[in-house]
């Protein structure tokens, strides 16, 4: 090139063949002063690509602070887009990481990359500033490419987004021919797209013309959600944009593009509808895996009651039998007992098969069904006292009875010349509170806990009592002294 007959740059390796030639693209900013009025610039070209006399160079004329201050401009706003990509692709990945299930941000996180690559080899080509060195028909090449990368991803994102919306047929057509078209720009010469870079837009348009229908005829009986409309919007967009650039509104003539604006508008609106889809579908796994654990638990509950109930101790059993041998001579007597037990294994099996709260009421009548038969074994060594001035409130079934025994069996039953054991009930402003009291043998409660013996139907009453109506239970002992179970249950509980 040469400005008033002086030489100003050489580009370029010309030759004779295709093959041979070398082409560069590179911006310059240069002064020339009028000289008679007039500036004489001369272009030489002499290479394949230029035998039909064209130089292939853009221009610009101007003040010179106009121009610089244009291009300054440019090469600003390019920097901003190719960051807001890349930012909205770090948010998009975090989002993956958070939510790997949800691969629409995966594919999203993609697209920003690919499209900040775009920014850079288009229009000003500011990573040509950055890599000067990078051959001319790699960036050609890496600009046509990134058309049929981005129908893919388009493709996934709005799989991801719409499950089920877009047919296999259609999802397969759409990436073979964008794959078909990878391939081509591989294998064949960068200078078969030249000309045709414009035609990249349309493609796109296309594919996003062609996946839209089905998106909309899908979700015509499903409720769509917020991010889907978000999408949609989008993609209206996108559409609109590409077609515009297509040069498809021949008869309307604009000086701007809109692609980049609305790519920047759609890569906005992916990443809300992302977001938003993201907050859903991480609520509802905790929601889902908040009910899971629950059951599991409730489950886990139940199999522990299950155990507990099946492991009744046959000792009982049998004393009572014999009682009720001995008590034979009197039938009258015999008769009673026999029903009291009965009476109690009914209750016992009720128990098992139902796992809800009970009124205390029904409780307390087991209760006092098997305190009957223990009173028939123990006779004048076992007093009874009752102090109920509390009944109506729920709690799991068996859940005094065992403390019950416990005190019969391990407190006054143990206790030379026996001992008296009281079943009291109260309640405060916010509770009920139960205890079960004995005068027995007691036991050093810290001894106990250290003994490494199995106390497992004690927790399983406190696990069941926390688990199923929120209660709680507390047991102190004293050697000589005796023990005292407490159950305290919130009011308020319902079965």
């Amino acid at each position: 090139m040469y400005i008033n007959g002086k030489w100003l740059f050489t580009e370029g390796q010309p030759a004779t063949t295709r093959e041979g030639e070398r082409s560069t693209e590179k911006y310059y900013l240069f002064t020339a002063q009028p000289q008679g009025g007039a500036i004489d610039i001369l272009i030489q070209t002499s290479s394949f690509s230029n035998i039909d006399s064209s130089s292939g160079m853009g221009w610009y004329f101007g003040e010179y602070g106009m121009l610089h201050t244009y291009f300054a401009r440019q090469t600003a706003i390019d920097i901003i887009v190719m960051a807001w990509y890349l930012i909205a692709a770090l948010v998009a990945l975090l989002l993956l990481l958070a939510l790997p299930a949800y691969k629409a941000n995966g594919w999203l996180t993609l697209l920003c990359i690919l499209w900040s690559i775009r920014t850079g080899i288009k229009g000003y080509r500011l990573l040509l500033t950055l890599f000067p060195y990078f051959e001319w028909p790699i960036i050609y090449k890496s600009e046509i490419l990134t058309s049929p990368l981005t129908i893919i991803l388009f493709v996934l994102i709005l799989n991801s987004s719409f499950p089920g919306a877009l047919p296999k047929w259609v999802r397969g057509g759409l990436i073979g021919a964008a794959g078909a078209f990878v391939i081509a720009i591989f294998v064949l010469p960068w200078e078969r797209f030249l000309g045709h870079s414009s035609y990249t837009n349309m493609i796109i348009y296309l594919a996003l013309a062609v996946m839209l229908p089905f998106i909309l005829f899908s979700m015509r009986k499903v409720r769509i959600t917020v991010p889907q409309i978000i999408i949609l919007a989008g993609v209206c967009m996108s559409i609109f944009a590409f077609a515009w650039d297509a040069n498809y509104f021949r008869h309307v003539s604009f000086l701007f593009a809109f692609t980049q604006p609305m790519m920047l508008a759609f890569s906005l609106f992916m990443l809300t509808s992302t977001i938003l889809a993201t907050m859903q579908k991480t609520v509802a796994q905790e929601v889902l895996l908040a009910q899971t654990v629950k059951r599991q638990e409730q489950e886990l509950m139940d199999a522990r009651v299950s155990v507990m109930l099946s492991q009744i101790q046959p000792h009982f059993l049998y004393n009572s039998l014999t009682a009720i041998a001995e008590a034979c001579e009197d039938s009258p007597k015999a008769q009673g007992a026999i029903l009291d037990f009965s009476a109690y294994l009914r209750n016992n099996l009720e128990s098992v098969k139902s796992q809800k709260l009970i009124p205390f009421a029904k409780e307390l009548a087991h209760i006092e069904t098997y305190l009957k038969l223990e009173k028939l074994r123990f006779e004048n060594q076992l007093n009874l006292v009752y102090d109920i001035a509390a009944k109506a409130f729920l709690l799991p079934a068996l859940t005094v009875q065992p403390l019950v025994e416990n005190a019969v069996k391990h407190g006054v039953g143990k206790k030379k010349g026996g001992g008296t054991v009281t079943i009291a009930t109260a309640q405060t402003d916010a509770a009920f509170v139960i205890t079960i009291s004995d005068d027995g043998v007691g036991f050093d409660v810290n001894e106990q806990e250290a003994d490494g013996g199995n106390h497992t139907g004690i927790k399983n009453i406190s696990q069941r009592l926390e688990a199923q109506c929120g209660g709680t239970l507390a047991i102190t002992s004293a050697k000589g002294v005796g023990t005292t179970a407490t159950i305290t249950i919130a009011k308020g509980v319902r079965a």
